[in-house]
């Protein structure tokens, strides 16, 4: 048995313990369920609350920000592009890194000996 405190956990706390943790992930699955039912992979949970945010930052009034609320989606799909732009930017420049990178033994040993310090 294991200790918790001054006294071992009997086989019904156990039980409980275990109930309570089980209970919390199954409601997490659900809450992570519902969060991403319906949308799609492209989707930024939060980004219709975000905008509004930044919008009333701006001085936006209620009638102006409920009207570009409709717009939510274009900024969506310009915000993916430019995310998935930067990827493959990015994704370039290190399969280039890696493709030049020197492979003598000289090479090999600078670079061990830079990484130890």
């Amino acid at each position: 048995m294991r200790k918790l405190g001054a006294s071992p956990l009997t086989g019904a706390e156990k039980q409980r313990r275990h109930r309570e943790r089980t209970k919390a992930r199954l409601a997490e699955a659900e809450r992570l369920k519902s969060l991403f039912a319906g949308e799609d992979r492209g989707a930024f949970p939060g980004l219709a609350a975000l905008y509004d945010s930044l919008l009333t930052g701006l001085g936006a009034s209620a009638d102006e920000r409920e009207a570009l609320a409709a717009g939510v989606g274009a900024v969506a799909a310009d915000l993916h592009a430019a995310l998935a732009a930067r990827a493959g930017d990015d994704l370039a420049q290190l399969r280039e890194d890696k493709r030049w990178r020197p492979t003598s033994l000289l090479a090999r040993l600078d670079g061990a000996s830079r990484i130890k310090g």
